[in-house]
């Protein structure tokens, strides 16, 4: 029979092995983790033919050991001032990081603004990049024309005060036509009729901005709308 002396050495001793063990878990767990950062840096180096520099670590614990993504940021000489974001899934080789968006996104977001200047000289541009992250389909090679040309954007054209719903089709279309000629052939453009205290306080982004976090337009400032 335990004695209350021994019971207590007893759970002394369950407690420090519970704690041995959730230490041992970590350490292997930040093993691991540095040998996918190390493996992803390679990667992307390899894939751009440039330097990066790890930065951080930003993977999420998720509880479920089976179900990793490995995430981190890293800087570039290339580009200074940017942070690029790169992960993968614990099973998956291939690496995806939004370095080409943050290459060109700037450059971009002025040619879709720069081919619309013409077709709508009144209007506010607001480009967007449907998905910031890529993969294998760029490499060191790909140039400002090859993002434009196989990259999918979405538009907001937006014009001030009551037009109706064919001239704001008409208006998708042109645009449309005009980013297809100036080699930008994978947009989404909407055109929206916007009350004027909305027009006047919308801003344009200088380059491309996620699309997921440019926001909808307020439905009580929207007074038509038409995709193309």
């Amino acid at each position: 029979m335990d004695t209350p002396k021994m019971s207590r050495k007893k759970r002394i001793l369950a407690i420090s092995g519970i704690l041995l063990l959730f230490a041992a878990i970590g350490i292997a767990y930040a093993a691991v983790n540095r040998y996918s950062n190390n493996e992803m840096i390679s990667q992307l180096e390899e894939r751009y033919g440039t330097k990066f520099e790890f930065l951080k670590d930003t993977t999420e614990k998720t509880g479920d050991p089976d179900d990793i993504e490995y995430s981190l940021t890293a800087s570039c000489p290339d580009l200074p001032g940017k942070e690029i974001h790169a992960s993968k899934g614990q099973y998956y080789y291939l690496v995806s990081s939004d370095y080409i968006y943050q290459k060109y996104g700037d450059d971009a977001g002025r040619a879709i603004k720069d081919a619309l200047s013409a077709t709508v000289p009144d209007a506010k541009i607001i480009p967007m990049a449907q998905n910031t992250f890529s993969g294998e389909e760029y490499d060191a090679g790909t140039s400002l024309e090859d993002y434009l040309a196989g990259e999918k954007f979405a538009v907001y054209v937006l014009v001030k005060g009551d037009t109706d719903k064919e001239k704001l089709r008409t208006m998708a279309v042109q645009c449309s036509g005009a980013l297809k000629d100036a080699g930008i052939g994978n947009a989404l453009v909407t055109a929206y009729a916007c009350d004027g205290a909305y027009f006047d306080s919308a801003a344009e982004p200088s380059g491309l901005i996620p699309a997921d976090e440019s926001g909808e337009i307020p439905d009580d400032a929207v007074i038509d709308k038409a995709e193309r």
